[in-house]
This record gives C-alpha cells, sequence and structure tokens, in this order.
C-alpha cells in the first residue's frame, strides 16, 4: 500500500525500535506501520490519488509522518492529508 520511500520513513530509528522479532524470526508490523497503512488506504478512497506521488510533497509527507505519530485518529489524519491534498495537489 505504501512506496518505500514512506515506509523507509516509518521504518528509520526512531521507529525502529518499536519492531519485535517473533519466535519465528518473522517481523511484526509496528502499531506506526499499521496505522500509516490505514490512513493511506482511506486517503486513497477518498480522493482516488497516488498516495506515494503525494508523498513527494514534502508538506504533505510532514503531515501524514506527524499525524501517524501522534495521538490523533486515523480518521482525522486522513482527513487533514484529504483536505491538503485536495487544496494544494489534486
Amino acid at each position: 500500500m505504501i512506496g518505500n520511500s514512506v515506509k523507509s520513513l516509518l521504518i528509520n530509528p526512531p521507529i525502529s525500535k518499536d519492531i519485535r522479532q517473533t519466535n519465528k524470526g518473522e517481523t511484526k508490523m509496528t502499531n506506526y506501520q499499521e496505522k500509516a497503512n490505514y490512513v493511506a488506504s482511506i486517503f486513497e478512497g477518498e480522493t482516488y490519488s497516488s498516495f506515494d506521488l503525494c508523498c513527494e510533497d514534502e508538506i504533505f509527507k510532514n503531515l501524514f509522518i506527524n499525524g501517524v505519530k501522534s495521538d490523533k485518529s486515523i480518521i482525522d489524519i486522513a482527513n487533514v492529508l484529504t483536505n491538503y491534498a485536495n487544496e494544494n495537489l489534486i
């Protein structure tokens, strides 16, 4: 769902501290990654736009990262991103 460039922003420190290894050596998805995937899905469903393409915009990317790290709900984050994209990108 989320492109590699955005994934790397969410996986690299300090977030990588949250990744835990399972008994089989598989990496579990962090809460940040799950939240990010939900936000991206909602955004794409609302705007019919490419989330990865919108993440090329620095302001959009910063809104996304800060939102995912915050205590805001995924709906609130997706609404902020949708409004920003509609006004500035789409």
